[in-house]
């Protein structure tokens, strides 16, 4: 009788041991994440702090003359999108154009020239 409940003892202590180091390791991802998450709130940066300061400004002639090729540059990109639509192999260098004419459509639009 004695070597029965001492066994059934043996069994809860053991039981309640593996209780506490598997709500440990819960314990310790929980308080990770909340430490975590409070320091990464505090941490906030201001959208005037990650704007790149201003470029140089343009002359109003030169911008138009820029306006106009950038256009121009966009339709004969639309227009070879069509044309080299059977042809794949070109068709794939086609973001290399488009690329410069964003560069140059972008940095009018939001005047970030450098």
């Amino acid at each position: 009788m004695k070597d029965s409940t001492n066994i059934l003892r043996a069994r809860c202590r053991l039981q309640r041991n593996t209780d506490f180091r598997r709500y440990a390791g819960f314990r310790s991802l929980l308080l990770l994440f909340v430490f975590g998450t409070v320091s990464f709130s505090q941490t906030r940066v201001l959208a005037a702090d990650r704007l790149p300061p201003a470029g140089i400004s343009i002359p109003d002639a030169e911008r138009q003359e820029l306006t106009a090729g950038a256009a121009t540059l966009h339709k004969e990109i639309e227009a070879l999108r069509k044309d080299l639509a059977a042809k794949p192999t070109l068709l794939q260098l086609l973001p290399d154009v488009e690329i410069f004419h964003k560069a140059v459509d972008w940095a009018l639009r939001y005047g970030r020239v450098l």
